[in-house]
């Protein structure tokens, strides 16, 4: 079982808050603050969950956008998201509920494919190009559906006969 010292370290490590790793283990802050005390001890499975989550990205490591967007989410989609340490990034949706584990309607896959403060950046913090991170329509700043990505891109098409 993990000892008080191994709980504080592994949320140091990810850089989470004790109110993150509670909502993110589905239990309340005064519990997580307990454990980290030494006053009971976590169970194995909730210790298995927290170690397995450190090393990803859910909805609790981003900002709640102020407004929520309505419109849907769909596999090619680019997100804007803001993590709570202030780094802004973009995400391509990926949606693949069974492979990511995402068993509510509410959660969303994506690949980071950039940081709009620093385009060229390939890692900022801990985040990383091609990293996958999972999160909820309330962390959604900015949807650009992928069907105004493409015709953003296509050519203009000729609108009178004869042209090319």
């Amino acid at each position: 079982m993990p000892t008080p010292a191994d709980l504080k370290a592994l949320r140091a490590q990810a850089r989470r808050t004790q109110e993150q790793v509670a909502e993110l283990l589905g239990v309340n802050v005064r519990q997580v603050q307990r454990w980290e005390a030494g006053q009971g001890t976590m169970p194995y499975a909730t210790w298995r969950l927290l170690r397995l989550t450190c090393a990803f990205h859910y909805p609790v490591d981003f900002a709640r956008a102020p407004v929520v967007t309505t419109a849907s989410i769909e596999n090619g989609d680019t997100v804007e998201l803001h993590a709570l340490d202030g780094t802004c990034l973009q995400g391509v949706v990926w949606l693949d509920r069974v492979h990511d584990g995402l068993n509510d309607e509410e959660s969303y896959g994506a690949f980071i494919s950039g940081f709009l403060s620093q385009p060229t950046a390939a890692q900022i913090g801990l985040f990383r190009i091609g990293e996958r991170v999972t999160f909820a329509r309330s962390n959604v700043f900015h949807l650009t559906p992928r069907m105004l990505q493409q015709a953003a891109r296509a050519p203009a098409r000729p609108t009178e006969p004869g042209q090319r």
